[in-house]
């Protein structure tokens, strides 16, 4: 839907534009909208019947989020950004991702990832242990199960009430001013060997039943693990020490996350998509201003045009491509 038809002569809102303009007559965006209108119409059939489904929840809640306000823990943390980068992590690999409660029902995802979840009961801590030991894959960022539901500092060893589940202790936090760094170098995994810099708030962690799978490099610092795992039940728990580069975070998240056959998806280039039985409608949609360039596995009917295209394809300003396969 839009608002508004027409735009308002009077009143509070004569600047809220509409689909037509102060004088009534039809211009560009009553001409994309009528395309927009025919390209659904076009589209329908196959739509008819889809819904979405993501394998990814994103935890948030308002109480960490005042909790993070009150007392950030480092100058420069934010748990919106935090949250934000996480989830655009997980759209950079190709998944939706659905932004749940602490207390919502884990079952339908194959990944959960928790950034600072503060504020943790037992109520919360066993519904992620079950969901781990179902098969699922928990992922905790810094500052995870330091407090309580009413916002007291645990007097547990961090990550409080996670740390059993976690198979790890914080041992060391160190909140850093701007532009005060630490490195940590990749010691197992698809990343092994590679070396970042880190900074704003960092956790050294004891593993005792987790593998270490980063540890802190700098040099005259003590050694300590910044990034741990822990397989449990049929699932498993990555725990991040640290804020990890935007960049390095986004190809963490693609050696964990569910496989997705379109790699290198451009910045800018939205991913998503629609099943129902024996289909698979995949959209791409490009939210920036210039050409952006997708390779595809191979070429797949495009119902907008109604040609075959791939397996590379370019996508125009602001354009759209939906893509027609098979679903597994």
């Amino acid at each position: 839907s839009y608002f508004r038809w027409r735009a308002c002569l009077t009143g509070a809102e004569q600047y809220w534009h509409g689909i037509l303009d102060h004088d009534g007559v039809p211009r560009r965006r009553y001409d994309e909208v009528a395309r927009v209108g025919k390209e659904f119409a076009k589209v329908a059939p196959e739509l008819k019947g889809t819904g979405v489904s993501t394998p990814v929840a994103l935890i948030r809640s308002f109480e960490d989020l005042w909790s993070v306000q009150r007392q950030p823990a480092a100058p420069d943390f934010s748990y919106d950004a935090h949250c934000f980068a996480c989830y655009t992590a997980v759209k950079r690999n190709g998944h939706g991702c659905r932004i749940v409660s602490p207390g919502a029902d884990l079952a339908r995802y194959k990944v959960v990832i928790a950034p600072c979840l503060r504020l943790v009961n037992e109520a919360i801590a066993e519904r992620l242990r079950a969901f781990v030991e179902a098969g699922g894959v928990l992922v905790l960022t810094p500052q995870s199960g330091t407090r309580t539901p009413s916002n007291a500092m645990t007097d547990k060893p961090r990550p409080g009430l996670l740390a059993e589940l976690a198979g790890l202790t914080v041992e060391e936090v160190r909140p850093y001013h701007h532009g005060q760094t630490d490195a940590i170098r990749f010691i197992h995994g698809p990343l092994a060997n590679e070396v970042c810099t880190v900074g704003t708030y960092v956790e050294h962690i004891e593993c005792s039943k987790a593998e270490a799978l980063a540890e802190y490099v700098t040099e005259g610092e003590s050694p300590g693990a910044a990034i741990g795992r822990r397989r449990y039940g049929e699932g498993c728990i990555y725990y991040l020490g640290v804020l990890l580069p935007q960049d390095v975070l986004e190809r963490f998240f693609g050696t964990i996350l569910p496989d997705f056959a379109i790699k290198g998806i451009p910045q800018g280039v939205e991913v998503t998509r629609r099943n129902r039985k024996g289909l698979r409608l995949i959209f791409l949609i490009n939210h920036t201003r210039e050409q952006r360039t997708v390779v595809l596995p191979k070429a797949f009917p495009e119902l907008l045009t109604g040609e075959d295209v791939g397996p590379k394809v370019t996508i125009g300003p602001n354009g759209v491509l939906i893509l027609k396969a098979e679903a597994a």
